[in-house]
């Protein structure tokens, strides 16, 4: 990936490109700081709108390893009210 990447955690972040011109980035867009004047690259970083991209490993595709994300077993989610507590939730309203 040579040079940097950023991901934008704000709302929007108006990134001055080196070349000339503006662009606006929405949240979770991710920036090459290549493409981006390096004064306004520093601004943004400093108003906490975009933050360093996570580095993926080379050979990585992206996605995790079941066995080896650390994330566990997953459990199901509660199971959903049962009727009886439904209608008492309704009488009450």
């Amino acid at each position: 990936m040579g040079a940097a990447s950023y991901t934008v955690v704000g709302p929007v972040a108006v990134v001055a490109l080196a070349e000339g011109g503006e662009r606006y980035l929405y949240r979770g867009a991710v920036l090459d700081a290549a493409e981006c004047a390096t004064e306004r690259l520093a601004h943004l970083l400093g108003i906490g709108l975009i933050a360093a991209a996570p580095v993926e490993p080379s050979g990585n595709s992206g996605e995790f390893d079941p066995a080896t994300d650390g994330d566990g077993p997953k459990t199901p989610q509660e199971p959903p009210e049962t009727p009886e507590e439904d209608t008492k939730a309704a009488k009450k309203k």
